[in-house]
């Protein structure tokens, strides 16, 4: 982490996620006592420990705000599990629940386009969304947890297995932009791309051509004059609704 003169800086009480491309990530805070500022020209220290054969892909910053107890986000489901994995829980581990705000919540507070969750697409096409509170802050340097569970038989390009290409956070309001390595850029709303638990294998989000596969990801926020036009759009719609 550099000097907030030297790279433009990062803000102070937010923490990063890491990802692999065998699916594998870890969240750890960017404060100054678990990630000390440093030159722009020195070495760093570890983020992750790989598997190996395994490279890092992605990484992000989490803006919200966690229990410095227990390490989760402070919207964190109180049942849900606050074990680190070890490598054969992780390959056990088909699903777990959806982290989420108590139940006593109203309407407001469980609209889920002001939640922040993080996007995972894989270079196969597929993808999910996962509320941010399922990944727990750990110590920078372990292993992690699984971010994604591939699914059987998944390939990329050229043949190869499916492999993880972005992890990036995102609320349900945003678009996605996902480009291709043969040029193809397809741009869809992030709500429309289904939410499931941190180890779930996600849905077909992106049809490839073949020997194709998805090469980058870009989160958009979503545009005002979007939302005028869909207003707009809608207003037409009832209009000639109530003529037929």
């Amino acid at each position: 982490r550099c000097p907030g003169g030297a790279a433009g800086g990062v803000r102070a009480r937010a923490s990063v996620v890491v990802a692999s491309a065998k699916a594998n990530c870890i969240r750890f805070s960017i404060e100054d006592d678990a990630l000390r500022p440093t030159g722009r020209s020195s070495r760093g220290v570890r983020a992750m420990l790989l598997r190996p054969e395994d490279e890092l892909v992605d990484a992000d910053l989490l803006s919200d705000e966690w229990d410095d107890e227990t390490g989760y986000s402070l919207t964190r489901d109180e049942n849900a599990d606050d074990e680190t994995e070890t490598d054969d829980e992780a390959e056990a581990v088909i699903d777990e629940p959806i982290p989420a705000k108590a139940a006593e919540t109203d309407e407001t507070e469980t609209d889920e386009t002001s939640g922040s969750y993080v996007l995972a697409v894989t270079a196969g096409g597929y993808g999910k969304r996962v509320p941010t509170s399922a990944f727990r802050v750990q110590k920078r340097g372990g292993r992690g947890v699984i971010c994604l569970k591939f699914k059987k038989g998944a390939t990329a390009a050229a043949g190869g297995l499916d492999r993880l290409v972005a992890l990036r956070e995102c609320s349900a309001s945003d678009e996605v932009l996902l480009s291709t390595a043969k040029g193809t850029a397809v741009r869809q709303a992030v709500g429309k791309i289904s939410e499931q638990g941190r180890t779930a294998t996600g849905v077909l989000i992106q049809r490839l051509d073949a020997g194709d596969s998805v090469a980058s990801v870009a989160v958009l926020p979503r545009r005002e004059d979007d939302e005028e036009e869909e207003a707009e759009s809608e207003g037409e719609d009832e209009e000639i609704e109530e003529s037929d």
